[in-house]
């Protein structure tokens, strides 16, 4: 079967990189307030995660990140009204919820079609 280098240096740094954008934006969203549609940045590390090698790096991703836009939220100092922090939550969170999806999928089907080109 083909070595996937799971191990390999080039993957370790680019979850680690992911990983620390990730923290990057929720800094960010934390720092902002609730008015601003900042939370949509969550869905630029799910991308990028499909570039790892590993399934675990994007499931992890696309279960965390939807759950940081609401805690974003709660956390965020608040500005302005308060619909529009919700809209802006809300539409946040389906496009970052359905970016983990279609990483999810995609990277799942890749992943079978290595094995299914091995065999």
């Amino acid at each position: 079967m083909r070595d996937l280098d799971l191990n390999s240096k080039v993957s370790k740094w680019l979850v680690v990189s992911v990983i620390l954008l990730t923290l990057a934006v929720l800094v960010l969203d934390f720092l902002t307030g609730r008015g601003y549609a900042v939370a949509v940045l969550y869905v630029v590390p799910i991308l990028l995660s499909l570039w790892t090698k590993d399934l675990r790096t994007t499931s992890v991703l696309a279960l965390i990140c939807p759950l940081l836009v609401i805690l974003g939220y709660f956390v965020s100092a608040e500005r302005g009204s308060i619909w529009l922090p919700v809209s802006n939550r809300i539409y946040s969170f389906v496009i970052v919820g359905a970016a983990g999806i279609l990483a999810l999928q995609r990277k799942r089907a890749s992943l079978e079609l290595l094995r299914m080109n091995d065999e």
